[in-house]
Parts: C-alpha cells; sequence; structure tokens
C-alpha cells in the first residue's frame, strides 16, 4: 500500500517530460528541414550566379571582337545573347552594353574612346525591378523566395605578342642591365616566370613595349626603367610555336664548314657547324640550313646575308655565336618547313644552351627566333634592329646586357615574312 503513490508520482513525471521533449523534437525537424532547404537552394543559386558570370564574359568576348566598330561590337553582344544563350538575351537593357578602352596601367575600364575603342563593358542583372529575380525552391517555405544577383565584364582585343621568356619559375628570366634596350612598343612582352624577380631592369637599361606582362613581379634597380610599368599577376602562356615541326636530317653535307673569304652557301646539312671568320662575307642561298653538333659562329667583322633562310639547331653544340662586330641580314623563308622561322633550336639542343649575339655588330632579322628551353643572350653594344612588320622570339630566357639593343617592329596583320603561327588575336577578360 506504500509503493502506490510513488508509482503514481512517477508515472505523472515520465508524462512530463515526455510533454516537454515534443516542442524541442519539433524545433529540431524544423531546424533540419530548413538547414536541407537552404543547402539545396544554396547550391541552386550558386550555379545561377556562375551562370550568369559566364554571360557577362561571352558576351563581352563577343562584343569585343568587332571593335573599334561600335555599333558592330553592340550588334554583335545583342545577337550573340539571344542566338546562342537563349533566354539570356532578355537579360539585356541598352544601357548594359558599352564600350571603351581599357587603362592597361590602372586597370580600369574608361567609358568612350570612339575609334580608339578596344574594350567592352557587360553588365547582366537578374533582378526584382526587372522582374527576372532568381527564383527559390525549398527556401521560399521559409520567406526567402527568390535572390538578386548581377555580373559584369569587360573584355578588350589582344595584341600581339612579339617576346615570349618562357622560363615559368626562374628570377632574371628576363634581364637587362648596363645600357642594355628593349624597344618593342608596337607589341606586348609575356615573361611566364612566377618568381619574385621574374624581370630585372638594372643600370641605365630600359624596356619599352605596348604591354609588358609578367607573372611573378619585376625589379627596376639604379636608373633601370619600363614604359609603361610592367603588369604583374598575369597568367602564364603556352608556347605559341609548340605546334613547330621540325624539317628532315639527313646525312651530312659538309663538315665543319670554315668561311674565311667570298662565299656563296647552298641549303643542307652542315655537321659540326658553320665558321665565318676574319672579314669573311657569306651569301646564303634560299632554303633550310642545318646546323648539326656545332655552332653558327660568326667573327671578326665578317657578314652573313641571305634571304628566304631558316636555320635548324640540332644536337650537342649547336648554338649562334654571332660575335666581332659583323653585319648579319637574314630573312625567314615563306615556305615549306622553316616558313617563318629565321632560327629554330630543336629539342635536341641541350637545355641551358645560351646562343649569343654581341661585340657590336648590326642584326636585321625578319622572322621568328625560337629557342624553346634555350637561353638568348645580347650583349655588347650589339643593335639588333628588325623593320619586318612581324618579327618573333620564343626562348627560355632572354638577356640584353653591356649596351645592346633589340628593337623591331610588330604587325602580324601585314606581314613582309608569314607569322610560323597566327598569333593570338581573340580578346581577352580583363575585368
Amino acid at each position: 500500500m506504500g509503493t502506490a503513490p510513488r508509482r503514481s508520482a512517477a508515472s505523472r513525471l515520465a508524462r512530463a517530460r515526455r510533454g516537454s521533449m515534443l516542442p524541442l523534437v519539433a524545433m529540431g525537424i524544423s531546424a533540419l528541414a530548413a538547414t536541407g532547404a537552404l543547402t539545396v537552394d544554396a547550391g541552386w543559386l550558386y550555379l545561377q550566379r556562375d551562370r550568369l558570370q559566364q554571360t557577362a564574359d561571352a558576351v563581352a568576348l563577343a562584343g569585343a571582337r568587332q571593335l573599334p566598330d561600335e555599333l558592330a561590337a553592340r550588334a554583335a553582344a545583342l545577337d550573340f545573347a539571344v542566338r546562342v544563350l537563349g533566354e539570356d538575351g532578355a537579360l539585356f537593357h541598352p544601357g548594359d552594353l558599352t564600350t571603351g578602352t581599357w587603362d592597361r596601367q590602372q586597370r580600369r575600364f574608361v567609358k568612350g574612346g570612339g575609334a580608339a575603342a578596344n574594350a567592352m563593358r557587360v553588365e547582366v542583372q537578374r533582378t526584382r525591378a526587372r522582374e527576372n529575380a532568381v527564383q527559390t525552391f525549398l527556401a521560399r517555405l521559409f520567406g526567402i523566395g527568390e535572390m538578386e544577383f548581377v555580373a559584369s565584364a569587360v573584355a578588350r582585343r589582344a595584341t600581339p605578342g612579339c617576346v615570349y621568356v618562357l622560363d615559368p619559375a626562374g628570377g632574371k628570366a628576363l634581364d637587362l642591365s648596363g645600357n642594355a634596350s628593349l624597344a618593342v612598343p608596337g607589341c606586348e612582352v609575356q615573361v611566364n616566370s612566377d618568381a619574385a624577380d621574374a624581370l630585372v631592369v638594372s643600370g641605365d637599361a630600359s624596356v619599352t613595349a605596348l604591354e609588358t606582362c609578367v607573372v611573378g613581379d619585376y625589379n627596376l634597380n639604379g636608373g633601370g626603367s619600363a614604359r609603361p610599368p610592367p603588369l604583374t599577376g598575369c597568367r602564364a602562356v603556352s608556347d605559341p610555336l609548340a605546334g613547330f615541326v621540325p624539317p628532315q636530317v639527313g646525312s651530312c653535307d659538309w663538315t665543319n664548314r670554315k668561311i674565311t673569304g667570298a662565299a656563296v652557301l647552298t641549303p643542307g646539312v652542315y655537321c659540326g657547324g658553320i665558321s665565318v671568320t676574319g672579314g669573311a662575307a657569306a651569301v646564303f642561298l634560299p632554303g633550310v640550313y642545318v646546323i648539326k653538333d656545332g655552332p653558327l659562329k660568326v667573327a671578326g667583322n665578317s657578314t652573313l646575308s641571305g634571304a628566304g633562310v631558316g636555320f635548324y639547331l640540332t644536337g650537342g653544340g649547336a648554338e649562334l655565336a654571332l660575335t666581332g662586330g659583323g653585319r648579319i641580314d637574314l630573312s625567314a623563308p615563306t615556305s615549306g618547313p622553316m616558313a617563318g622561322f629565321v632560327f629554330a633550336a630543336g629539342p635536341d639542343v641541350p637545355a641551358g644552351t645560351s646562343n649569343k649575339i654581341a661585340g657590336g655588330g648590326q642584326m636585321r632579322f625578319e622572322g621568328a627566333l625560337y629557342f624553346p628551353r634555350q637561353e638568348l643572350t645580347l650583349s655588347g653594344g650589339s643593335d639588333s634592329l628588325s623593320p619586318s612588320p612581324f618579327t618573333l622570339i620564343v626562348a627560355w630566357g632572354v638577356k640584353i646586357t653591356g649596351g645592346g639593343t633589340l628593337r623591331f617592329a610588330a604587325d602580324p596583320d601585314h606581314p613582309a615574312v608569314p607569322p610560323p603561327f597566327r598569333p593570338q588575336t581573340a580578346p581577352v577578360v580583363v575585368q
């Protein structure tokens, strides 16, 4: 008889505890449902935001291809939006497409520009004001029925590159010192190294280019200058000549060929290289010259000349040694395996080989100088000048020292010698 009241009290307590847990369980289920709903919608909203940005990028690129014709650029952008992107064509209002110029130094878009317009800015909106906000799914059960997004992009026309330094990590990948000068005002210089000293300009050296783009950083030491100031944090670019197919190399036609007077040379395989010394004058007939297992050497105020000639370097010891104050005037072939190339190093030339142009000589090249795993060095007052509408240097590293000068023009649309590749002229997204 004494235990019944205790059991009744315990039963009432258990019922009370179960009753107090029910609201907590309900709250937990609600919280889990809300979390699940927001997770589902978060993924959906992320996809919509990403798609909106891709739309802005694509439309800006489509318009920039037509610049500086502003009317054509706007028409192309709208046509692309409607024809290719379908429903996204409704995302645009007339004021969402703006042409102007891209300020490379300030990295900003400037509206206007007229005949100088080289960039298009595009804005796309999914907003309540335009009655196209992004609708949610489960989140609307918790009062979140739609979300607003705005995306923008600026694309500019590409300008041709004419100097590509491929070393991805080395310090001083592009190195100028003394009174050295790199002057390519009509084109871009690309330095792929991500080092803190990828580009170094010291002493009274200078770099002048339409744009100098460095993946890493640059140092201007002493009186060194760069006009305009280089851009940093750029994207690395792939070797533009990576598709080069070397000419076939047969048996030796000549071995250790030495020229000490006036001579006319014919195309073929020169094993052990070619040496032109002692004030000699060598004229190269059109064609391909394979320099195998030895250097192409010019010294002692000698001269080299040839139109429609390409030099393919292959094997150990194959390198340029153009020194001694001589004069060189060479233009690349317009057809055949070396079309567009004055010099090209093969894959069996040892990495790190230094190709030298030195000693106060005057050099004129029309075509590409291609040393994908080797260095090009210009020094000692040598003046490498090319009036060619398009000249291209692609090398692992480039060093210009002691008064060396490298200067040429670049206009791939009007080449005297066809470039060995079609330079990148597609627009790029810059913001």
